[in-house]
C-alpha cells in the first residue's frame, strides 16, 4: 500500500488532498494513470503540483508531473484498472472540449466545403490548361494534379469563411507544437501495424467474395512518372497540402463538432468513414477507415491538429515512396 500526497502551489493552497491506493508488491514504481483535464475553461492556473509515492516503508517510489490539467471539482481514480474500456482510457487523457458551435453552422461549413470543392476545382484545371495551351485530357498527371489542389485548398478556403461568418470560443487544452508532433509520429508506427494486417485481412474478404481489384488512375499516373515540376508538385500537394486541408476538416471540424456530442465509438466511426468513402476505392476502404481512427485519437489525446497532420503526412510519403518503388504498370 502506498500514500499519495497531492501538493498544490500557492494558488491552489485551500485544495490538499491525501489519496489511498494499492499497488502489487512487485511495482513500486507502477505510475498512475494521467488526470483528467480541466473541463471548465480549459485555461491553467497559477501554480501546479506534484504527485508523491511514498511506500510505507519510507522509501519514494516516484514523483509524477502529470501531463494534464487537473480539474479541482472532481478527482478521478487513481489507480489504473485493466478492464477499462477503451473510450474510457482515451477520455482520461482527453485535451479536446465540446466544441460550442450552433447545428446550423456545422451544416454552412459543410456547404463551403462542397461548393468549395467545386468551384476551385475547376478553377486550377481550367487555370492551368488555359495558361499551358495544352489539350485537355482527364487521364492525365497535370489534371489530377490541378483538380487535386483544387479539391484540397476548398477546405482551407472553407475554414477561412466559416471563422468570418461563426463566433465560437475555444475551451480546448492543447499540447505543445513539438509534442503534438512528437505523438503524431508515435501514432504513425503505432498506426501502420495495424493497417498491415487489415488490409491482407480487408483483401483476403473481398477477393472470397470475388470483387474485382481496381487499380487507382493516380497510382498509375505516378508509377509512370511525369515531367520533374509535376512530380515536385504531386509531392507538395500529397505530403503536404492533402494532410493539411484533410485534417482541418476531417479532424479538426468533423471529429472536433461529433466529440463530447456523440458516444467516443461513433464520434470516431462517422468522420473515418467518411474519409474513407471519398477516396472512392473498395479496396482501400477498411485500411483508410483504421487510419481514419488513429488520426482521431492522436487529435484527442493532444487537443492539437499538428498531431493528426504529422501522422497523415507520413503515411502519405510512406505510401509515395511504396508507389514510386513498385514497378510502372503500363497504361
Amino acid at each position: 500500500m502506498f500514500v499519495v500526497h497531492l501538493h498544490m502551489g500557492p494558488s491552489r493552497s485551500a485544495y490538499t488532498s491525501i489519496l489511498i491506493g494499492f499497488l502489487p508488491k512487485n511495482a513500486p514504481g507502477r505510475r498512475v494513470p494521467p488526470l483528467i483535464p480541466n473541463q471548465g475553461d480549459g485555461t491553467r492556473r497559477p501554480g501546479g503540483f506534484t504527485l508523491t509515492l511514498v511506500r510505507l516503508a519510507g522509501r519514494v517510489s516516484q514523483t509524477y508531473d502529470p501531463f494534464f490539467e487537473l480539474a479541482p471539482s472532481s478527482l478521478p481514480p487513481l489507480t489504473a484498472n485493466p478492464k477499462m474500456d477503451l473510450a474510457t482510457r482515451l477520455n482520461q487523457y482527453n485535451r479536446l472540449a465540446r466544441w460550442d458551435i450552433r447545428p446550423i453552422d456545422a451544416w454552412l461549413f459543410v456547404c463551403l466545403v462542397l461548393i468549395g470543392a467545386s468551384l476551385l476545382s475547376g478553377v486550377f484545371v481550367n487555370g492551368y490548361y488555359f495558361f499551358s495551351g495544352a489539350e485537355k485530357d482527364l487521364e492525365s498527371l497535370p489534371y489530377i494534379i490541378a483538380s487535386g489542389m483544387g479539391l484540397q485548398l476548398s477546405g482551407l478556403l472553407a475554414w477561412y469563411l466559416f471563422k468570418q461568418f461563426t463566433q465560437y470560443s475555444s475551451r480546448n487544452n492543447p499540447a505543445t507544437a513539438m509534442r503534438s508532433i512528437q505523438i503524431g509520429a508515435i501514432g504513425f508506427v503505432c498506426a501502420y501495424l495495424l493497417l498491415i494486417p487489415s488490409m491482407l485481412v480487408w483483401r483476403f474478404l473481398l477477393d472470397l467474395f470475388n470483387f474485382e481489384y481496381e487499380f487507382q488512375l493516380p497510382v498509375l499516373l505516378v508509377q509512370n512518372g511525369g515531367t520533374t515540376t509535376e512530380m515536385a508538385l504531386l509531392a507538395l500537394l500529397v505530403v503536404i497540402v492533402a494532410p493539411v486541408c484533410e485534417e482541418l476538416v476531417y479532424r479538426g471540424f468533423l471529429f472536433r463538432y461529433f466529440n463530447e456530442r456523440l458516444p467516443l465509438a461513433a464520434a470516431i466511426a462517422i468522420p473515418s468513414a467518411i474519409f474513407a468513402l471519398m477516396h472512392f476505392n473498395l479496396y482501400s476502404f477498411f485500411p483508410l477507415f483504421i487510419l481514419g481512427a488513429a488520426l482521431c485519437v492522436v487529435y484527442k489525446i493532444t487537443g492539437n491538429i499538428l498531431s493528426s497532420i504529422t501522422l497523415h503526412g507520413l503515411f502519405n510519403l510512406l505510401n509515395l515512396l511504396l508507389i514510386y518503388s513498385i514497378e510502372p504498370i503500363e497504361l
